[in-house]
């Protein structure tokens, strides 16, 4: 199947004057897996990247809808690399309702007039046909196994498929600009709530961990065997031919590779320690006449215990890559990871530090790297916002192959506005100018 990104932005009239078509057709440019936007201040580079956000997010009743309600434009749409373009268009006005469509080639395969209030607000009347046509159209986009998420200039990060604009415990509706309205609390409530939920590095790192566990969690579970299978596969190995099972000497060597590896998963506390050394004594204490059984059944341990080991593999990886690419970055400080303790953080001189002696720029690598980590394990399309926030130029330079390094066994396109000449220069082939047309 093919993987599906982006290939081109359309907006007319964005904010009432500005043209777009990213990247013009005259320019070859590759953007599979990197597409920079590039442009003045004010140019609406992040007006573009929110609309991208809003027009493909399939999370009914997320408000998102709303939002592309309450942006001047008379037209955006995107086109993916399968053909397909999805957009919202008007007619005569640059803000309110809009005609929400997809289209196949010049066939619409959906099309759909979306009413706004007077408040610009979209809504439906529960069960109506507008409804049911709207989670239709919702459905088709599901079916193209797109999966956005934005980690937006103040490090939230939002998903295509969970995030919302509407806070439903509190009958609140949060915007960018943090109090929209609210119908129970006062403002001054209602801000300080907003303050709490705000993302802070401390409850990202805890994600994170919780995010390792499930992993793990989901990982051990391969390998895994019940008493029946065991006994099952040992009556099966009984009349295998002998030739199928490698000999004693060469499983004996599998056993020490599976071992260093075991000690290496342990050691970041994704497993137990594994006691090798007593199995291995237990097989040279079987005596010469018995040891032509032993093959079936070691051959039976390595295959459970392999499948166990290379699943979390997988997972020791990527916490092994991340801690690297940090510490790559990172001067006269050393971070670590184990399950049990989290992660520690030590100063050359030997000093512990807590997470929030860490710099600015320290502090915003940290969630950038887990934030992305958590998300390309499920994004095919990866929005940031000026990655290069509080970065210095040598972190700059370094960044956006850091980023393709976390998402190389995975399809993710990632799609970045910035103003940073560090991120701009190496990467040429993948940078569209924001110019009106």
């Amino acid at each position: 199947m093919k993987e599906i990104g982006i290939k081109e932005i359309k907006v007319s009239k964005l904010f009432g004057h500005y043209n777009y078509q990213l990247p013009n057709a005259n320019e070859n440019k590759e953007l599979n897996k990197l597409f920079i936007l590039y442009g003045d201040n004010g140019s609406g580079k992040t007006t573009v990247l929110n609309l991208i956000f809003y027009l493909l997010s399939t999370k009914d009743k997320s408000g998102y809808k709303t939002k592309l309600a309450q942006t001047k434009f008379e037209k955006f749409s995107i086109k993916l690399n399968n053909g397909i373009e999805i957009g919202a268009l008007r007619k005569n006005s640059i803000i309110g309702s809009y005609t929400y469509y997809i289209k196949k080639g010049t066939a619409y395969v959906h099309k759909l007039n979306l009413k706004a209030t007077s408040e610009n607000a979209i809504r439906f009347e529960q069960g109506s046909d507008e409804e049911k046509q709207f989670l239709k159209f919702l459905d088709f986009i599901r079916n193209l196994n797109i999966s956005i998420y934005f980690l937006s200039e103040d490090r939230k990060t939002l998903s295509s498929k969970n995030s919302t604009d509407y806070d439903d415990e509190h009958n609140l509706i949060l915007n960018t600009s943090d109090i929209e309205f609210s119908t129970r609390y006062e403002k001054i409530r209602t801000k300080k709530y907003l303050n709490e939920k705000r993302l802070s590095l401390e409850l990202t790192v805890e994600r994170f961990i919780d995010w390792i566990r499930k992993q793990v969690i989901q990982s051990s579970k391969t390998g895994e065997t019940n008493t029946l299978h065991i006994y099952n596969e040992l009556v099966k190995n009984v009349d295998k031919p002998k030739e199928k099972i490698p000999p004693l000497s060469q499983l004996l060597k599998k056993i020490d590779s599976l071992e260093k590896q075991s000690i290496k998963l342990s050691e970041i506390g994704l497993i137990d320690e594994l006691d090798f050394k007593d199995f291995k004594k237990s097989i040279g204490s079987v005596s010469k006449e018995n040891k032509k059984s032993l093959p079936g059944i070691v051959q039976l341990f390595i295959n459970s215990t392999n499948a166990r080991l290379d699943a979390l593999q997988g997972l020791y990886d990527v916490i092994d890559g991340f801690v690297n690419a940090i510490n790559e970055f990172y001067t006269n400080k050393e971070i670590s990871f184990n399950l049990t303790k989290g992660f520690t953080i030590k100063h050359n001189s030997g000093e512990r530090l807590r997470l929030e002696m860490l710099s600015s720029g320290e502090k915003q690598l940290l969630l950038l790297f887990i934030n992305t980590i958590t998300a390309t394990d499920q994004a095919t399309i990866f929005i940031i916002d000026e990655p290069e926030i509080s970065l210095n130029i040598k972190w700059q330079r370094m960044l956006l192959k850091t980023l393709l390094k976390f998402s190389s066994k995975n399809y993710v396109q990632f799609i970045i506005a910035t103003h940073s000449i560090e991120l701009l220069a190496p990467n040429t082939r993948n940078v569209v100018k924001l110019e009106d047309i």
